[in-house]
């Protein structure tokens, strides 16, 4: 039983003890959302013009420790431009978060990593949106319908060297991309996700939306609202956990001792 009692105290020190061995993880996801591929089609039966549109644009960053970082632009100016940004890096850990909206064109960005057994919850978010308003007349009846593509990726990876103690060492990334038309949403709204755990790799596709209109002639006013968003994690967990684990596993040992020689 002596033996057990300093087997068991060897345990948790090597399972709570830091090593100086380095850990890697790095999650990254990127969105692209391109308004300068917008398609805008009507059937045939349905006649329209467009007037008085106006625009909404924002772009959101955030990262653990760096912070956020937001742009917003509202005004009379189709497909204006707005940027994030959002940073931070230390001797273990390392965040970054960007987005932007460019002449209709959305990027996402955001990546995490971590290279080290010390506990770790490092976070990255980036997020665009964009909105474009404007009246719509005609005469007829018939669908409005409209496409832009998008692009998403994601990468995640995890390793350890051999030898070091167990470390539940996770990364995590998603990128998502949305589209949908007013008056009201009547219209289903389309949207893509990807993530590390479902679909990791690149997607490429196109968001269609579509919204049936009779005799618009009093200028219903349509909005088009799209959007961009990733997020990556990569997380060491407390070493707290690692020491109620070798505790949990000595005392269900030291329980099994006690039965074998009762």
């Amino acid at each position: 039983m002596r033996h057990f009692y300093s087997g068991s105290f060897a345990l948790i020190l090597l399972l709570a003890w830091p090593c100086n061995s380095l850990a890697d993880g790095i999650a990254i996801s990127n969105g692209t959302l391109d308004w300068t591929g917008f398609t805008f089609t009507v059937t045939s039966g349905l006649t329209v013009s467009v007037v008085g549109a106006t625009d909404f644009d924002l772009s959101f960053a955030s990262t653990t420790l760096g912070g956020s970082s937001q742009e917003i632009k509202d005004g009379s100016s189709p497909q204006s431009s707005t940027s994030a940004f959002s940073q931070y890096s230390t001797g273990t850990a390392n965040g970054v978060a960007q987005a932007a909206t460019a002449n209709g064109f959305l990027t996402t960005s955001s990546q995490a990593s971590t290279t080290s057994l010390q506990p770790s919850i490092n976070f990255a978010e980036s997020n665009t949106f964009t909105s474009h308003d404007f009246f719509l007349y005609g005469t007829g009846t018939g669908t409005l319908t409209v496409s832009i593509p998008f692009t998403l990726s994601v990468a995640c990876n995890s390793s350890q060297p051999l030898g070091s103690p167990a470390v539940d060492l996770t990364t995590a990334a998603d990128a998502s991309v949305f589209l949908e038309i007013g008056p009201g949403n009547l219209g289903l709204p389309a949207s893509d996700t990807i993530s590390c755990q479902n679909h990791p790799g690149v997607t490429n596709g196109v968001l269609t939306v579509s919204e049936n209109f009779t005799n618009p002639t009093f200028g219903p006013l349509v909005s088009i609202d799209a959007s961009a968003s990733t997020d990556a994690e990569a997380k060491v967990p407390e070493p707290s956990g690692l020491l109620l684990l070798a505790i949990g596993l000595t005392g269900l040992a030291g329980t099994l001792l006690r039965k074998r020689f009762v």
